[in-house]
C-alpha cells in the first residue's frame, strides 16, 4: 500500500473521529440510530442545545438545536433527537422543567401510554410544547393541585369562622374592643418610635457625615492604599522567598567569627603591653648607665677608647696601603731595619 493512501486513510479516520468526538459531547451518538421530533414554544428561558430529554427520569435523548421560527420571530423552535427504540404518541406532551433552583433545565416526554401503528409519530413531527413554573416543575401538577385544593379550603373555613364571629352581637362587641386595643398599640408603638427618630435623628445626621467622611477619604486615598496593599504583597512575597533561616546561620558564624578575632586582638594588644614594659624597662637602664648600652651612652671613658681604637686603626691600614713592603719583608730570612718615614700619619 503506497504512503499516500495510507496517509488519505489516516486523515478520514481522524475527521470521521473528530466529528463522532464532537458529536459524543453534544450528547449523540452517531453509531446510534435516532429520530427527531420539533417543538414549538413562545418563551425557551436561555434553553440550550445539549439539553437532556428524558422520559420518567431516564434519558432517551437531546436537545441538539434551539432556533427561532423563521416566519414567526416570536415562536422557538426546539429540535429533539430521541433514541430510534423509543415510540412517542403523537399526543406526547413536551416539557421544558426546571431541574434545581439554580435554572437547570430539562426535557420531559409526558404520555399516558405507549403507541402502536398510526398512534406513534414519525420522525420530523411537531409535538405540544409545555413550559412549567419552578413550583411544579419542583413538586409537580397534581402536588400543586392538591396543595391549592388544601388551600382554598383552609382559606374557605377560616372565612366561615370570621362571618360566623362577626354575625353574632355578643362577639361582635368583644372583637371591636380587640381591634381598638390592636390599633392603639400600634398608635402608642408609632409614637414611641417618631420619638426615637426624633431624638437620635442628630446623632445619624453625624454618623452619616461621619461615613461620607471616611468614604471620601477612602475614595481621595484610593492610590495610596492600593500602593501600601501592594508593598505588603511585595515585602510579603520577599520574606516567603528569603532563607531566614540560613541568614541567621550566617550571622551567627559571622559573630562567632568575630568574637574569636576580638579575642586574638586582645591577646595581641596584651603581649604588646609586655612588650612596652620591657622596653620601657630597657630605655630606663640605659638611662641609669646600666648595662653595656648604658655604659655606651652615658660613659664619656667607652666613648673615648673606641674613638682612639678606630683612629689606630685607621693609622693601621692608611700605613699598610702606603708602605706594603713593610708588612711583606717578615716572610724573608732577612729584612732591612725600618726608617720611619718623614710623612708618617702617625706623626701628625
Amino acid at each position: 500500500m503506497r504512503n499516500e493512501t495510507k496517509i488519505g486513510i489516516l486523515v478520514i479516520v481522524c475527521i470521521v473521529g473528530l466529528l463522532w468526538g464532537l458529536k459524543f459531547l453534544k450528547g449523540q451518538n452517531i453509531l446510534n440510530p435516532s429520530q427527531t421530533f420539533y417543538a414549538e414554544y413562545p418563551y425557551v428561558d436561555m434553553l440550550a442545545a445539549s439539553t437532556p430529554v428524558t422520559v420518567s427520569g431516564i434519558q432517551v435523548g437531546v436537545v441538539t438545536d434551539v432556533y427561532l421560527k423563521p416566519d414567526d420571530l416570536k415562536t422557538v423552535v426546539v429540535k429533539l433527537d430521541v433514541e430510534n427504540r423509543m415510540k412517542i404518541p403523537k399526543s406526547t406532551i413536551v416539557q421544558i422543567v426546571m431541574t434545581s433552583i439554580m435554572g437547570e433545565k430539562a426535557i420531559v416526554l409526558n404520555f399516558d401510554a405507549p403507541c402502536s401503528g398510526d398512534n406513534c409519530a414519525q420522525s420530523g413531527d411537531y409535538l405540544q410544547g409545555e413550559t412549567l413554573g419552578i413550583v411544579e416543575s419542583m413538586i409537580g401538577e397534581e402536588s400543586v393541585d392538591e396543595l391549592m385544593g388544601k388551600l382554598k379550603s383552609g382559606a374557605a373555613g377560616v372565612w366561615d369562622t370570621l362571618s360566623s364571629k362577626m354575625s353574632d352581637p355578643s362577639s361582635e362587641s368583644e372583637s371591636m374592643r380587640q381591634i381598638k386595643s390592636i390599633i392603639s398599640n400600634m398608635d402608642a408603638m408609632t409614637r414611641q418610635i417618631n420619638s426615637l427618630l426624633y431624638n437620635t435623628s442628630s446623632s445619624i445626621t453625624g454618623l452619616m457625615r461621619n461615613l461620607d467622611s471616611i468614604s471620601s477619604s477612602i475614595a481621595s486615598n484610593n492610590a495610596q492604599i492600593v500602593s501600601i496593599l501592594e508593598n505588603a504583597e511585595t515585602l510579603t512575597t520577599n520574606l516567603s522567598k528569603a532563607d531566614i533561616a540560613g541568614t541567621v546561620d550566617s550571622t551567627k558564624m559571622i559573630m562567632s567569627t568575630a568574637n574569636t578575632t576580638l579575642e586574638q586582638f586582645e591577646k595581641t594588644l596584651a603581649s604588646t603591653k609586655i612588650t612596652m614594659d620591657e622596653m620601657s624597662e630597657l630605655f630606663g637602664d640605659m638611662n641609669k648607665s646600666e648595662g653595656s648600652m648604658g655604659k655606651l651612652l652615658k660613659d664619656d671613658s667607652l666613648y673615648n677608647n673606641i674613638e682612639s681604637a678606630t683612629r689606630n686603626l685607621d693609622l693601621l691600614l692608611q700605613d699598610f696601603r702606603l708602605n706594603p713592603k713593610r708588612y711583606t719583608t717578615i716572610l724573608k730570612k732577612k729584612s732591612k731595619e725600618y726608617v720611619l718615614p718623614e710623612d708618617d700619619p702617625a706623626k701628625q
